[in-house]
């Protein structure tokens, strides 16, 4: 998972766990300071970090919002809600997705399919089975001929996919039987392979979708690529990309993994 800013996998994995969150738990939420004294009584069924000042809640089966100073808006009309560090609010109804503001003013109707927070300006979306990314003018930013999966733009660049080629493979269905397990090979199977680039939010393709998977940001001005290896802002391979698994370049040195 990339890191943002800092807080490696806070953005995602927070919202899957509030979105996954089990209302069986008996447990109650609440917040203590630095010293260890409640200022938030522990009466929520569920509350997640503050964000600028905003911390999401379930209370009863009934999602809201928490504020530092103890008020909060709860959002009865809707099956969830998310906040993260953005002013909009990821709204969920029936398996319709929108955005609202933090009094529970609709922005964006419930449209989406599937839709991520904004980050830095710009937010995952998904219609029709496809994911692209809105600005906050709602203007969509790619076409439509370009794959993109719910990860953030970063830097103004986002990861992009293009189809390149089927490949045949054995569908398998294992049987077992007793202590015995049979392996029934069904017809091949075409499946597509994906390559990934990347293309800033002027719509400039800054690396071809040439490689299996990128990383999607620069780390001290060099970006890791699978099959695993390192390349530099114009695309050019400084680590060649050959290996099987590589770390993360820190004081121009990395460690690389090569299956012989």
């Amino acid at each position: 998972m990339m890191n943002l800013e800092g807080s490696s996998n806070n953005y995602y994995s927070d919202l899957v766990e509030w979105s996954m969150f089990s209302k069986k738990d008996s447990l109650k939420y609440g917040f203590i300071n630095s010293k260890g004294n409640e200022v938030i009584k522990a009466k929520y069924t569920y509350a997640s970090d503050f964000y600028n000042g905003k911390s999401n809640i379930i209370n009863d089966s009934i999602p809201g919002l928490l504020f530092e100073n103890g008020t909060k808006k709860m959002f009865p009309e809707y099956n969830a809600t998310f906040w993260y560090k953005g002013n909009l609010d990821i709204a969920i109804k029936d398996k319709k997705y929108c955005f609202i503001d933090k009094y529970g003013k609709v922005i964006i109707s419930l449209i989406y399919e599937d839709e991520f927070p904004f980050y830095k300006g710009y937010a995952s979306v998904k219609t029709n089975d496809k994911w692209n990314y809105v600005n906050e003018n709602w203007l969509k930013m790619f076409p439509d001929s370009l794959i993109f999966s719910y990860s953030p733009i970063i830097n103004n660049k986002a990861v992009f996919m293009i189809e390149n080629q089927k490949v045949e493979k054995n569908k398998s269905m294992i049987k077992e039987k007793g202590s015995r397990t049979f392996i029934e090979f069904l017809n091949k199977t075409d499946h597509i392979q994906l390559k990934e680039g990347l293309i800033d939010i002027d719509g400039n393709i800054i690396i071809n979708p040439i490689y299996d998977e990128i990383s999607g940001f620069f780390q001290n001005g060099y970006m890791r690529v699978r099959k695993n290896g390192v390349i530099d802002v114009k695309g050019k391979a400084i680590i060649p990309i050959q290996y099987d698994d590589i770390s993360d370049l820190k004081e121009e040195l990395c460690d690389v993994f090569l299956n012989c």
